[in-house]
């Protein structure tokens, strides 16, 4: 926050925050934070997140940030809305085509209308692409303040995105602009594009702070288990003492080791003697994954079948999702896992016993599973190659 508060005073250029550490020790935890204080300052907060397995899709996390603005201009009163869509018109002009066909969204709040195509070379896409994006980033800060633009996970991020962020920080016209990335500093090495673009973004002037988040040391988790189990810190010594060789101290580990321990009843509290007690024998026997995969992992083989089939749908959709898009892949998927499954009962029945009431009402479920999945046509095959034309 100290960083940020400078740079609004000064505004002398824009300037760079950049969080590092581990997974699990908090760094998005610690920015959205300060979030709430930044738009308590006037200033405007966007947020993106790379994706691990959307690195193919270039500019995602920008494009979120963007996208997540349009909406919330769209709602926000008739006079912001008329002043941000009349400035977009007036300033960016034709570059509108190109941010359009980057945040379709973007057509709702502002009605931007598109001119003709024209076939352009790569170096020159590029660089209306990046002006098109300064431009609007000029725009859309409040007069007199500033925006923040927060970028998570950038140890996942493109070339694209970096060359994008890279062109937006070092924009001379814009001395408004405070960025903050996130990145796992386990994960970024001296040959990691990241690592090049930071190294240019400082040769050309910008001041970057860094900020490295780093593991809690003993002292911390006792006073976090001390402050959590209202129990006094002398008294919490020995459950911290083994909490914070078993997790390294790591913010997330802790955190769900102690709801582990407390879910299997080797943290209790005790009604007759008013106070927490724990089972230091049972707890060293237990393990902890030894990264945030492993820990997630474990977490999901703990939900039931049906729940851990929505995780497995979500998780091909990407790290967030409509609600209603997922109620219906996950909804789609489990009538046609019916459909299929009474199909092969009926099968099996009328191939051992022939023709029975138990085949039917089979073919009929598998019927009427198919008609809500939408294959109409595998319903109608059912109907007709099992003679259901009686019952339908």
């Amino acid at each position: 926050m100290d960083a940020y508060m400078r740079f609004i005073r000064f505004k002398r250029s824009s300037e760079m925050l950049m969080v590092s550490g581990q997974s699990g020790v908090g760094k998005s935890a610690l920015v959205y934070h300060v979030q709430q204080h930044i738009t308590e300052l006037g200033g405007l907060f966007l947020c993106g997140k790379f994706d691990c397995f959307r690195q193919m899709e270039p500019l995602s996390a920008i494009i979120v940030a963007l996208t997540d603005f349009c909406n919330q201009t769209s709602t926000e009163g008739e006079e912001n809305h008329h002043q941000v869509k009349n400035a977009l018109q007036e300033i960016v002009g034709s570059t509108s085509d190109i941010l359009r066909d980057v945040i379709p969204t973007i057509s709702r709040p502002f009605h931007t209308r598109q001119s003709d195509s024209v076939v352009i070379g790569a170096n020159e896409a590029k660089y209306r692409l990046e002006n098109a994006f300064r431009l609007f980033f000029r725009l859309i800060t409040p007069p007199g303040q500033s925006i923040v633009l927060f970028l998570d996970d950038l140890q996942w991020a493109d070339l694209l995105s970096l060359n994008l962020m890279k062109s937006l920080i070092c924009d001379p016209k814009n001395k408004s602009l405070f960025v903050i990335g996130s990145y796992r500093n386990n994960e970024v090495h001296e040959a990691h594009p990241l690592v090049s673009h930071l190294r240019d973004i400082k040769n050309k002037g910008i001041k970057i702070t860094e900020v490295e988040v780093d593991n809690l040391s003993r002292e911390n988790v006792n006073e976090l288990i001390s402050d959590a189990i209202h129990s006094p810190s002398y008294l919490t010594q020995s459950l911290s003492t083994i909490v914070q060789r078993k997790t390294n101290g790591n913010p997330l580990f802790v955190l769900q080791f102690l709801k582990l321990i407390y879910d299997e009843g080797h943290l209790y509290f005790q009604v007759d003697a008013n106070k927490w007690l724990w089972d230091i024998s049972m707890i060293e026997l237990k393990e902890v994954a030894n990264n945030a995969d492993g820990l997630i992992w474990r977490k999901i083989m703990q939900f039931p079948i049906e729940t851990q089939h929505v995780v497995k749908v979500m998780a091909c959709v990407g790290y967030e999702c409509e609600l209603w898009i997922l109620g219906a892949l996950v909804i789609g998927g489990f009538i046609q896992d019916e459909a299929l499954a009474c199909e092969r009962a009926g099968i099996f029945h009328s191939t051992i016993q022939g023709e029975n009431d138990i085949a039917n009402g089979y073919f009929l479920r598998a019927y009427s599973s198919y008609e809500k999945w939408g294959a109409y046509c595998k319903a109608h095959h059912v109907r007709k190659q099992y003679s259901l034309h009686k019952y339908v």
